[in-house]
């Protein structure tokens, strides 16, 4: 019985120092893209970045601190869809006043608007 008790404490220590270790990590990652630390009520921790005119967006990141390159990668498709649409108002005589812009390093797109 005491030795159940004692395995159930050293886990519940890994397991917080795990969870530890991957705040630590995550906040790594969020500051290495230049964002800051946000919480959502109902996702917790996140990445958020700014850039100038736009609201604060949420960097993609996964718990570990890593871009999630699935989320970038979709954020990247539609900026290029963005750009396309704003080619075609173009064409038809209708320019976007800011075109949307995909930054890379976080994963973000800033949309535009016509």
């Amino acid at each position: 019985m005491i030795a159940n008790c004692d395995a159930s404490a050293e886990a519940a220590v890994h397991a917080e120092a795990s969870a530890a270790s991957l705040a630590a990590k995550f906040a790594a990652g969020c500051a290495a893209v230049g964002g800051t630390l946000g919480l959502n009520a109902l996702f917790g921790p996140q990445c958020d970045v700014s850039y100038p005119g736009y609201p604060d967006h949420q960097v993609p990141l996964n718990a570990n601190g890593t871009l999630d390159q699935e989320q970038a990668s979709i954020n990247q498709q539609n900026c290029a869809t963005d750009l396309q649409d704003a080619e075609l108002d173009a064409q038809e005589g209708s320019r976007w006043s800011v075109l949307p812009v995909y930054y890379p390093k976080t994963g973000v797109c800033t949309t535009g608007s016509s």
